[in-house]
Order: structure tokens, then sequence, then C-alpha cells
């Protein structure tokens, strides 16, 4: 309501970026793309580069959800085109992850959907990389929670499981309780799908 009442001003794009997750983690992804277009729009009205970062990501984020994978793809490329990892640093606190990592992340996810295992694995392994350079921990364990779905749905059962202990022991080092529940839940994939090898 107060939204309603202010109009569509920047300062409420933390706002709205908050109000999009919490849309996107109950999948409804028409609500989430409402908010996205949102942020598009107050990115133009700002001229900001990290609002216009935040927006073609969450767009990004949630076509890739609604299977629109070259829509995402697109979205992800100006994303990371924009991305800066000193000038959106603050983006940590802000939004409690890194820009970078987080499209290289789902730019793996694209490509692997898209058909491209390879173009994947490289950006998963950018993301890596990235997220490690900057120290910032949430981005590791995301980089390596979604390195190791990248290698189950691929098949690569022994790299997914050295990257799924990773994950799991940096996690729990960390505190992280979400992504160490990534590691847990492809650990316990990587067990059905050993036993299942194993009697074939």
């Amino acid at each position: 309501l107060i939204c309603e009442l202010i109009g569509e001003t920047p300062l409420l794009f933390p706002v709205i970026w908050g109000l999009w997750v919490y849309h996107l983690v109950r999948s409804e992804l028409e609500v989430a793309v409402s908010y996205s277009e949102q942020m598009l729009r107050l990115a133009e009205i700002s001229k900001e580069s990290g609002m216009f970062l935040e927006g073609h990501f969450t767009f990004a984020n949630t076509l890739f959800w609604l299977g629109r994978f070259d829509e995402a793809k697109s979205h992800l490329d100006e994303a990371f085109s924009l991305y800066n990892p000193v000038a959106h640093q603050s983006h940590w606190l802000l939004y409690g992850q890194d820009a970078g990592v987080s499209t290289l992340c789902y730019s793996a996810y694209t490509y692997w959907a898209l058909g491209y295992p390879e173009k994947a694995y490289d950006f998963a392994n950018r993301a890596h990389e990235l997220a490690t350079e900057i120290k910032h921990p949430f981005s590791i364990g995301w980089a390596l929670a979604f390195g190791c779905s990248l290698r189950n749905w691929n098949r690569d059962y022994g790299s997914a499981k050295t990257m799924s202990d990773e994950c799991r022991d940096y996690c729990s080092q960390q505190g992280q309780a979400f992504w160490l529940s990534a590691s847990i839940a492809s650990g316990g994939i990587l067990s059905v799908c050993g036993t299942m090898l194993k009697d074939i």
C-alpha cells in the first residue's frame, strides 16, 4: 500500500527485490515477473547500473524457472555485462548475494537446459572461481551447490560427489544452512544413483 501511495521511485528498489524473491521461492512466477519488470522500470528512472544489473538478473532467474531459456540467456548476458565486482560489492549487504556469481550460476543452468553442457560447465567453473576470488562465503556455497547439481544432471556422479562433499564441509564450517541442505539433497541423489548403477 505504501509503495502504491508514493509511486515508482528508485528508493523502493530493494523493497521490490524482496517482494520478487518472496514470490519466486513460492513459485508464484508470473507475480515474480511483474516485480522484475518493475525493477527494470525503476532502473530506467535512476540510470543506476546496479539496478539494471539486479533487474536483468531477477528477470532471467524467473524466466529460467518458467522454461523461457533463450529469453533468460539474453537477460543474463545483459546482467553480466554490467557487473563490476568492486562497484557492486555493496549488493552483498543489500541483497545477500554477489550478482556476478549468481548470474554465472544461472548462466550455467540455462546453457545446460539449452543443450550445451560444456558451456554450462564453463560458466559453473567461472562462478566458483569468482566466488573464491571475492571471498564471499554465501556465493562460494552457491557456486558449489549449483556446480554439484549441474554434474548430477549430466550424470557425472564422481565429480558431483566430490563437489557435494566440498559444499557440505564448507557450508557446515560457515554455518550456511541453505546451501548445506542443497548439498545434503545432492548427496541423497548421488547415493540413489550409485546404487542404481551397481544394480545395472
